[in-house]
């Protein structure tokens, strides 16, 4: 592999300067962003639990893929690569573990929120840092493996940052991808995907809950949960004229029967259990794909 220290063939100063310039505003605010979240989750105490420990995950994952950012800005306002050959394999290794530590850990994340509201049971520490030990220890072999010779890292058509040599076509390099990609591509997609689903599909039975109780349990201005057996801290109540919108923090309103009330759904008929947890936010979906995103258009035309 060739060290690089002149512009590729077809691009000009202002073009490479232009990709520098993009990056290093990627980078940056990335490596904000990122430590924000981290450093809150080191800061506050209600946010140190098992399912936002694979949120650091991805953050610290996210931050990785920054710094990778970062020097191959550095080198593109330089227009040339001055870390010669053993800097190259360095950078697409760490490049490439961040990377698949990101995807992993977006899959990871739908998991663990299926886990949580649909098998309302919370995600024991053991089980969430074995996950996300997985995730880098998987990232780290699956990244070390064109070292050692299955695959390979060279540098990028601009020659100022570096990854998978996807220019080779052989049989070395084809087996590599497409193993690479089932595991660490497909997997974590169809895991987030089906996560999603499963979700949607338990929580889609629920909704804003309207429940209408019977004179006396609810006056005007105030909400009398004990009216109904429930301690205050087991219900949210807010009133309006004859309508109450219950939310259950506990399971203690199954037991003592409240669904006999009348209990409807505002956008969807039928009835459903008043302690289903409402709607999951669909913006989880879409950002558990920016990852794979960020590698496709990497990927050759095969």
């Amino acid at each position: 592999m060739a060290e690089t220290s002149a512009l590729p063939t077809g691009f000009g100063e202002l073009e490479v300067l232009a990709v520098g310039m993009v990056l290093l505003v990627e980078a940056l605010s990335g490596l904000s962003l990122n430590t924000l979240t981290i450093f809150s989750f080191c800061k506050t105490p209600e946010l140190r639990t098992p399912c936002h420990l694979l949120v650091l995950s991805l953050a610290l994952a996210d931050s990785g893929i920054s710094l990778n950012a970062l020097i191959a800005a550095t080198s593109s306002l330089l227009r040339r690569w001055p870390y010669g050959s053993d800097g190259c394999q360095a950078h697409g290794f760490q490049g490439f573990v961040t990377a698949l530590a990101s995807i992993c850990s977006s899959a990871a994340i739908a998991w663990g929120r299926y886990h949580h509201y649909c098998t309302r049971s919370q995600l024991a520490w053991n089980s969430a840092i074995s996950l996300v030990l997985f995730v880098w220890l998987s990232s780290t072999f699956w990244a070390a493996l064109p070292l050692l010779g299955w695959g390979h890292y060279d540098y990028e058509p601009l020659g100022t940052c570096c990854t998978l040599d996807y220019s080779k076509g052989d049989r070395n390099f084809t087996s590599f991808l497409f193993t690479m990609s089932f595991f660490n591509f497909a997997m974590p997609l169809f895991i987030t995907i089906t996560s999603y689903s499963l979700m949607e599909q338990k929580l889609g039975k629920s909704g804003h809950l309207q429940v209408r109780t019977p004179p006396g349990v609810l006056s005007d201005g105030a909400a009398q949960p004990q009216a109904l057996g429930v301690p205050n801290e087991e219900l949210d109540v807010t009133h309006t004229n004859s309508k109450a919108n219950i939310h259950c923090f506990c399971s203690k309103a199954k037991q003592q029967k409240f669904i006999q009330h009348s209990i409807t759904l505002s956008e969807r008929g039928g009835r459903t259990d008043l302690c289903e947890v409402r709607s999951a936010p669909v913006w989880c979906i879409l950002g558990s794909f920016m990852c794979l995103f960020f590698f496709f258009p990497r990927l050759p035309n095969l």
